[in-house]
């Protein structure tokens, strides 16, 4: 979307936008449960491994090549540009940083007992208050994906009334899109979380049921490298190629067909990256959050 002028007025965009961080979100929920219960010595030197030293290694990286040109192809470093410029490190993969957040106001609730819902909600009421990391819409997904672990009542409903689900979903879609409301609160969440519940309940009721076949459990593998990709796509995708490439002369066909081509091959392009630098034990460590070992 990035190799387009104007891509943010796109229905594309705004279609993918709509729900794909509270997905993003949901489903790190969905795997925090036994965070949950990590003591304070151990939740936050782990946490702060695995989400925010990967934020601040690939952030300064970023800040250097920015800040030096070499993203347009030329060298010239300026230490007044190097002063000014650090700020963009606050906001470069700000999904990480809400995602350390959301991790610790979850487990900051759970140290209050049985009242842990109404601790969950005054925290979800404070954060519609501020514009820091999206996590007005964030922290709610995050909270769906940790209770929809441990719920297997809810999510057997979910299985069996997907059409609604699906069909609850384009209707907040259609109306996000075409009566202009998609700054009201209330629907932007109600479409970022029904549309997360769709894309989870898809999977489930598809790819799923599979059994385990050596395609499958080699794209698995995939997971494993979940920051590494996301990370490196972003520099790839949203920094460096739009300098070179543009889509703004070709046909909207060309490009509905082009963009799934692009993103396999980033996909698989930034997945041979995460294995070269896991070829390095401290590269891994503060590039990925990946344990160090001896």
């Amino acid at each position: 979307m990035h190799f387009q002028p104007d891509y943010e007025q796109s229905y594309i965009f705004r279609i993918i936008y709509s729900f794909h961080m509270p997905l993003f979100m949901m489903l790190s929920g969905y795997f925090a449960s036994s965070s949950m219960s990590l003591g304070i010595r151990e939740f936050f030197p782990k946490k702060f491994r695995q989400l925010l030293l990967p934020c601040i290694s690939w952030g300064i990286l970023c800040w250097l090549i920015i800040t030096s040109g070499l993203i347009e192809g030329r060298f010239h470093l300026e230490l007044k540009g190097l002063f000014t410029g650090w700020l963009g490190i606050v906001d470069n993969f700000w999904f990480l940083k809400s995602c350390f957040i959301c991790y610790t106001l979850s487990w900051l609730c759970y140290r209050c007992g049985r009242y842990k819902v109404v601790a969950m909600a005054i925290i979800w009421v404070l954060c519609t208050m501020q514009g820091r990391f999206f996590l007005d819409m964030m922290f709610p997904s995050f909270l769906l994906g940790l209770y929809l672990r441990n719920n297997q009542w809810l999510q057997n409903c979910l299985e069996k009334y997907r059409y609604v689900l699906y069909t609850i979903f384009i209707i907040l879609l259609a109306v996000s899109l075409f009566m202009l409301s998609n700054e009201i609160y209330l629907v932007k969440l109600a479409l970022g979380l029904s549309g997360a519940l769709a894309c989870l309940v898809l999977f489930q009721s598809t790819l799923g049921k599979l059994q385990p076949k050596p395609t499958l459990e080699r794209l698995a593998r995939l997971g494993g490298a979940t920051l590494g990709v996301y990370v490196l796509q972003a520099i790839l995708l949203e920094y460096i190629l739009p300098h070179y490439v543009s889509f703004e002369a070709f046909p909207i066909v060309g490009i509905v067909f082009l963009m799934p081509l692009i993103s396999f091959v980033a996909l698989f392009v930034c997945f041979g990256l995460v294995q070269t630098i896991r070829l390095s034990r401290l590269l891994r460590y503060i590039m990925l959050g990946e344990k160090y070992q001896k």
